[in-house]
This record gives structure tokens, sequence and C-alpha cells, in this order.
């Protein structure tokens, strides 16, 4: 089997001239006026976004009064509620209704039919501002008696539906009773129950069976009517209720048209993963930034980047290619092609108390945090880091590409799904050797 071999050395002040004016600008940091337009967070018209995903009640708890419901199917009624709080929805006027906590509630009890809700296949919704340090149990949207419920227990967002097989319960980990206002949607497919806040997946369980009980026939919004003590304290606007399950993608575009950006799995990047064209391990999460090799100046963070492939040989297995990728925010960092650079073959791993950080072909980087005996990364991350009784390291990306490290952290392989390896060593500090 013929191999490709090539061995390439260091030169030593080997840099990169940048020639655009605007990317000149953006390293100084100076001011300058961008090429294109400039995403802002002005708010869409969010009823009719709601509306585009045919709500069977739809209550703005502002326009046309608390109770009134935007399709005109459910009035509810008012109990000791204070309307005419400010809304959830940026640059929109219409507002909300507070809740004490103790006696408020809309509500509409013993209808004549069913609320049109189906069997399993649901989506409630509300936006609400839980008063600061209320750790009570109360309830934002509830339909049926005991079938659906969105609310807030000790702090934390929680959804339950009753089905054939008992209960199903999911609940967010992050804490809530803080004054903010946040998106809760619940939905149910008939087989699991999933939980989003402020557009991001939180939790799901199975459902277990179809929805059971009175078929909705009572519907309340801040309290769950029959259950004792379940007032909820605080803010709700915009609460509505779907027949159908609401996909992640209309949930997050109920959240971007409140006015707010979209949020991503796992929590805010830092800086360090979005260098270059996009973080690898994170597929299309970084690169929603509006990278690209003709705007190579990242306005997020005022990173210039660029991306050169010296050499590219296809054949079996790994191909062998070397890419260089320079960012102006790594200019303190050197290797084999001066500072600012990294390339294929320059990956490595960083490893210090309680973390390793993975350092990519151009330059993005993942973070791995000890967890247990092994390690994890932010849920967004498509890769895994394992350690070998021998010190070294394996990392897999996208399940498809391995990449070897020894315990000092430096690359020594790289292998495709069929176990084919491409080698890389060093006979000495200036040569890198790749078979």
């Amino acid at each position: 089997m013929l191999r490709a071999r090539t061995t390439y050395r260091r030169r030593t002040g080997l840099r990169l001239l940048v020639g655009p004016v605007l990317a000149l600008l953006a390293v100084a940091g100076l001011p300058f006026a961008p090429l294109g337009p400039v995403p802002s967070a002005v708010a869409a018209d969010y009823r009719s976004t709601v509306l585009e995903d045919s709500p069977k009640s739809y209550w703005r708890l502002g326009a046309g009064g608390a109770g009134h419901d935007q399709t005109g199917l459910l009035p509810l009624n008012s109990t000791a509620t204070s309307p005419g709080q400010a809304g959830a929805i940026g640059g929109d006027p219409d507002t909300a209704v507070y809740f004490n906590g103790s006696n408020s509630s809309l509500n509409r009890t013993s209808l004549g039919s069913p609320h049109p809700l189906g069997f399993g296949h649901f989506s409630l919704e509300a936006w609400f501002k839980a008063d600061v340090g209320w750790h009570g149990e109360g309830y934002l949207v509830h339909v049926g008696s005991g079938w659906y419920r969105l609310g807030v227990k000790e702090g934390r967002l929680v959804a339950r539906a009753t089905v054939a097989g008992g209960s199903a319960t999911v609940t967010s980990g992050a804490y809530v009773a803080d004054g903010e206002w946040h998106h809760a949607v619940v939905t149910g497919d008939g087989a699991r129950l999933r939980l989003y806040l402020d557009s991001v997946e939180v939790g799901n369980v199975a459902m277990g069976g179809p929805a059971v009980g009175s078929i909705s026939r009572n519907v309340s919004i801040g309290l769950s009517l029959g259950l004792t003590g379940s007032h909820f304290k605080g803010s709700i606007d915009e609460a509505a209720v779907y027949d159908t399950p609401l996909s992640p993608e209309r949930i997050a575009a109920h959240y971007v048209a409140s006015g707010r950006q979209p949020r991503l799995v796992g929590g805010p990047m830092a800086d360090y993963e979005r260098r270059g064209e996009c973080n690898r391990c994170e597929g299309q999460a970084a690169a929603s930034f509006g990278q690209a090799t003709h705007f190579p100046v990242n306005t997020a963070t005022g990173n210039f980047w660029h991306t050169f492939t010296d050499l590219a040989i296809p054949g079996r297995g790994v191909p062998l290619r070397l890419e260089r990728t320079y960012n102006s925010d790594m200019a303190a960092v050197d290797g084999p092609f001066g500072k600012g650079w990294s390339s294929t073959y320059a990956m490595a791993l960083s490893v210090s108390p309680g973390q390793v950080t993975f350092t990519q072909e151009n330059g993005s980087e993942v973070v791995f945090t000890v967890a247990g005996a092994g390690y994890a990364a932010p849920p967004r991350v498509r890769a895994t880091l394992s350690k070998a009784p021998d010190g070294s390291y394996t990392v897999v990306r996208n399940g498809t590409e391995t990449f070897l490290f020894g315990p000092d952290g430096a690359l020594v392989a790289l292998k495709d799904l069929h176990g084919q390896t491409t080698s890389v060593s060093r006979p000495d500090a200036s040569t890198m050797v790749v078979t």
C-alpha cells in the first residue's frame, strides 16, 4: 500500500500580511462601517408569528381585556388579577397580567364541550416573570382535570401530563424565580413530553401513553384548577394552547419574534469557540454568526481570520491535507507557521486541573471538564474526550473523525471510520513528519 508522506519545517518569522483595510481596522480595534446590514433585536410581529401556528386558544392578556381569546373560542373570567403590567414582548405596547400567588386566576370551568386538544398531541406556551425568591408552586397554563399543566415549582419550570400509565413530569434545572421574563413551552407527541425554557429544550420524559382525564373541560391561567395551593405569583403574558406539538424551530421563532436573540444550547459561546469559519465540534452553531471567507471579520468578537489550504492529496483513509488559519485574537500564540497561526497537524490538547482544552485546526477551541471518571462538554458540542491508562487521549468529533493525542497533548494520529490511520511524528523540535 502506498501512503503519502510529507515533511515540513518551521520557518521562524513567517507572518501574514493583511491586505483588506476593513480587516486592518478590525484588528486595530478602530471604528469602521460594516459592509452589510447589522442584525438588531427589533421585535417582529409576535402575534402574527403565534397565529401562524394555528393555536386553538391564544390569550395576549392585554389586547381586548385580560381574558380575551384571540381565536374567539374561549374568553376567560378574571379573579383578583392585576392587568396592565409591562409585557414580555419588546417594542409591543400590549400588556401582561400580574397574579398575586393567593387567589388570582383567569379560568373557565365545566365547559359545555371539551377544549379541542388532541389526545397526547399538544403544546402549552406562556411568557412568565416569577417574583424574585418565590418558591411556591403555581401554574401558568392548565388544561383539563389534571391533564396538561405548565408552571413553576420551587423556583424551577415544571410540566405535567396525566396519561394512561399514570403521570409524566419533567422539570428544568435552571432557577427561574429571578424577576426576569422567560419563555416556557411544553409539547407532547404521544411518546415524549418535552419542556423548553427560553427556546432551548431543558428536559423530556416518556409519556407512557395517551392523555386521560376529563378531556380539557377546565382551562385556567395562573393556577391549576382543583390543585390546592397552586396559584402563581408573578406576571404572565402571551399564553396559548395548540393541538399539535410545536417544533423546536417554531418555538425558537416565537422566542426571536419577541425581540430577543436566539439562544444557544449550553449557554453563550465564548470567544475562543468562534475562531475560524466555525467551531467544527459544534456544526452550524458558530457559523450562524455570518462568518465566511468573503467577510473574514467576526463582528461579534472583532477577530480577523483567514484560512488557506497549502496541500490536499486524496487517498485511502484520512486525506493528506495541510490547512492553516490565522486568527488575530491568537496573535500572542506561537505555532509552526508563526504567531496567530493554527494548522491541521498542530491540533493539540492543553491539560489543566479540572479541564482539558481541545484546540482545533482553525484555532477554535472546546473545553472538556472533568465529570466523574470521564469528561463532559457543553451539550451543543458534538465531540467526546477519553483518557487511556497510559495517559494518552482520544477525541471523537461528529462521530466520524478520531484524533489521538499523546500524554503531552500533541497530536499523534488521525483515524477515519474504518480505522485507516495517518500518523504524526516529530523527529526533532523543528520537524514534523506525516505518514
